[in-house]
């Protein structure tokens, strides 16, 4: 790679190409994009190939990243420009006499401040999830006795596991600790 070839100047629909590239964060592919820099549909492909490849054309690669680099810092989202633009976007809304998104701004404001906190409420009493096996059972079999006939199932006799069984219960539980 010649340094001459790194120094080049970007052609205009280059620097079209870089800057569509850049600003659509991936939501085009890059064939897209250079058609939309003004190369012509059947060559796009490889024109769009060529430029994002660092050893045919590193002026174009190079001018990639540094384009994407002032891009992120230009729309970085700090706590500082975020209040700035949602500010101007309530003052805006003020003006129109836009009440509910002026509002809704000043929410946003105050939430990036903290001044606003979001507590969700499980109002779901006696959760299935909150029921012993026990009780779960009980439900259970509660639920058969009265709905059992619809579905042609008789609730069987709950039998003892044998030493056998709770042995074999014993081990497997020891081996998933």
């Amino acid at each position: 790679m010649t340094k001459e070839l790194v120094n080049r100047p970007l052609t205009e629909k280059q620097k079209q190409f870089v800057k569509i590239w850049v600003e659509s964060a991936g939501q085009l592919s890059k064939t897209e994009c250079a058609v939309m820099a003004g190369y012509s549909k059947e060559s796009a492909y490889q024109r769009a190939y060529e430029m994002t490849n660092a050893k045919i054309c590193p002026h174009v690669f190079q001018a990639i990243g540094t384009y994407k680099s002032e891009y992120q810092e230009k729309y970085q989202v700090t706590p500082e420009n975020h209040i700035q633009i949602l500010g101007k976007i309530r003052d805006k809304a003020l003006e129109k006499e836009m009440y509910g998104v002026a509002g809704r701004m000043e929410e946003l404001r105050g939430k990036t401040q903290g001044y606003y906190k979001e507590y969700n409420l499980n109002v779901n009493k006696n959760s299935i999830d909150d029921l012993t096996s026990e009780e779960l059972d009980a439900k259970v079999k509660e639920s058969l006795e009265q709905y059992g006939h619809l579905f042609e199932y008789e609730i069987p006799e709950k039998k003892e596991l044998t030493d056998e069984q709770k042995r074999a219960i014993e081990e497997h539980e020891k081996e998933d600790v």
